[in-house]
C-alpha cells in the first residue's frame, strides 16, 4: 500500500501518475474502471478483469462481438513458453 511506503517513494509515484493523467488528458485517452458504465460489459465479466482500461475513440464496438490481440514488452519465461 503507498500510504505505508517512505515519503520519497509517494512522492514519486504521485507524479508518476500526474504525469499519465496529463499525457492521457493530452492524447484524449480514456482511463475506466470497473466502477464506470462505458467499462465493457464483456471485460467486466472476466475473473481477471484488468483493473484500469486506457481507451481512445468510440467505445460503442466494444459491445460488439470482437477480437483482441494483447501484447507486452517485457514477457515473463511462462508467457515466452505458452505463446
Amino acid at each position: 500500500v503507498l500510504s505505508d511506503a517512505p515519503e520519497a517513494v509517494r512522492i514519486e509515484a504521485y507524479a508518476h501518475a500526474d504525469q499519465v493523467l496529463s499525457s492521457c488528458a493530452a492524447s484524449g485517452t480514456d482511463i475506466l474502471l470497473p466502477s464506470d458504465e462505458r467499462y465493457p460489459e464483456g471485460l467486466r465479466q472476466l475473473h481477471d478483469a484488468p483493473g484500469i482500461l486506457f481507451a481512445r475513440g468510440s467505445l460503442l464496438m466494444a459491445a460488439a462481438p470482437s477480437v483482441a490481440i494483447v501484447g507486452t514488452r517485457a514477457a515473463s519465461s511462462y508467457g515466452l513458453r505458452v505463446a
